[in-house]
């Protein structure tokens, strides 16, 4: 889900014309938070067999994003859709920061 999830975001925040080292170290950063409320949004409706099927998946295999990809993919149809709202939404809370930084 990361090399997908890092496409949107690269794409969205326009962060492709920065350096190679900053880029990375951007991505790694909004990548992880992005991952999380992609995560925390497939949960909630996700039903409480496929919940324990995913912790296991985490727990057994941290390290397999085929696996993670594979099962959410399956599990949440609206998989593509979530992320790019998420990306969406952080791309907006970001310019709301930046705008009340500068009143």
């Amino acid at each position: 889900m990361k090399s997908f999830l890092e496409e949107i975001i690269l794409e969205k925040l326009q962060l492709a014309k920065l350096p190679q080292d900053q880029r990375e170290a951007v991505l790694l950063q909004i990548g992880q938070e992005i991952y999380e409320r992609v995560n925390m949004r497939a949960l909630e409706d996700m039903p409480e067999a496929d919940q324990e099927e995913l912790n296991k998946i985490l727990t057994e295999k941290p390290d397999d994003e085929d696996a993670l990809l594979s099962f959410m993919r399956n599990k949440v149809p609206n998989l593509e859709e979530i992320i790019r709202e998420e990306v969406e939404g952080f791309q907006k809370e970001s310019a709301d920061f930046l705008d009340n930084l500068s009143k």
